[in-house]
């Protein structure tokens, strides 16, 4: 079955205290800012594991690093606040194509879960018993944007691009390269696929049923759903099966 548009229509953004009700035909897609008081970073770095903590030291970057202890530990409040257990207590392991999940026997074992971050801007998704992918970018000059869609985007879609021209066809392959990140990131594949017969990335309304992942034991029937965000950012969401709705949230803690 495949969900009217209207049913994907992500204009609000309520601050929520914590997760609401989550039933397995929703997907839950929460945004937050990775700009950080001392403090707050302080504590986030807390909760992260030991290895986390390794990476963290290791970026060159203080921005770089702040940013990713704020993305890993926002995630790990969130998904304490799932689980009901100490953030730092979450134990990730990594899948078969690398993609973070949960290690077993932490009280929901079909929650799944995924985070995009660029600049100070981050989306974390998380479904019930279906793999989701999530991707956000900072809409940037200097990109070529014909050159890197001629690689990687479907022959359908780089058509449309060339039709475009300044301004539109930035917008345009943001527009199409968070819808193809998010669906490479259900699977944990990456970039090593596109769909023969592309994904209208140029349409606003979700498409239909399109498989991510190559092989017959790693491809998924996703959908993939663009998000609507402040000026600037360009988002999508995408997740295993069609028989889901979105649920777009703000996380209200510090």
């Amino acid at each position: 079955m495949r969900l009217s548009a209207e049913k994907d229509m992500n204009h609000a953004w309520p601050k929520v205290a914590e997760p609401p009700p989550f039933p397995p035909d929703l997907v839950h897609v929460w945004r937050m800012s990775l700009l950080v008081d001392e403090r707050g970073l302080e504590n986030l770095l807390q909760t992260l594991s030991p290895e986390e903590k390794e990476r963290a030291a290791a970026f060159k970057f203080e921005t770089h690093r702040r940013h990713f202890i704020a993305a890993r530990g926002q995630l790990r409040r969130l998904l304490g606040a799932y689980l009901q257990r100490a953030p730092e207590s979450v134990a990730l392991v990594p899948g078969a194509y690398g993609k973070p999940g949960l290690a077993r026997g932490q009280g929901d074992d079909a929650l799944r879960f995924n985070l995009s971050h660029s600049d100070e801007a981050a989306l974390f998704a998380f479904g019930h018993g279906r793999e989701v992918g999530v991707d956000v970018e900072k809409i940037r000059d200097g990109v070529d944007e014909l050159a890197i869609a001629r690689q990687v985007f479907a022959a359908t879609d780089v058509h449309q691009l060339e039709a475009l021209a300044g301004s539109a066809r930035r917008e345009a392959f943001f527009h199409a390269w968070t819808r193809l990140e998010a669906l490479a990131k259900v699977s944990g594949q990456g970039l090593g696929f596109v769909p023969e017969d592309g994904l209208s990335f140029l349409r606003p309304a979700p498409t239909g049923i399109v498989m991510a992942g190559q092989g017959a034991d790693a491809a998924i029937a996703c959908r993939v759903v663009s998000l609507q965000l402040e000026s600037g950012l360009k988002g999508a969401v995408a997740a295993e099966g069609s028989d889901w709705r979105i649920a777009c949230l703000e996380w209200e803690r510090s």
